[in-house]
C-alpha cells in the first residue's frame, strides 16, 4: 500500500516564525547583494571576493540568524 512506503518527516509541517528574523535577514539580505555581486559577476577573483563576503556576512549577524533559525527548529521538533 501507498501508506507502507511512506515515511514521517516531522519538518514538513514546520514553519518558520520571520517576525523575530526580520531585522538580522534584511541585514543579510543587503550583504548578500552587495558581497555577492561581484562574485556573481566575475569582477574579484574568487577567493578574495569569498572571504570578504564571508567576512561581511560573519559581521551582519549571520550566526546569530543561524541560531535564531535553529532554536526555531529544535522547538519544533521537541512539540512534534
Amino acid at each position: 500500500s501507498t501508506e507502507a512506503n511512506w515515511v514521517f518527516n516531522p519538518y514538513e509541517a514546520f514553519s518558520m516564525d520571520r517576525k523575530p528574523l526580520e531585522e538580522a535577514m534584511t541585514k543579510i539580505v543587503a550583504i548578500r547583494d552587495e558581497a555577492g555581486h561581484g562574485l556573481n559577476s566575475g569582477q574579484v577573483p574568487t577567493d578574495e571576493g569569498i572571504a570578504k563576503y564571508k567576512k561581511m556576512m560573519d559581521e551582519a549577524g549571520r550566526q546569530e540568524l543561524k541560531e535564531l533559525m535553529q532554536k526555531q527548529v529544535d522547538e519544533y521538533l521537541a512539540s512534534v
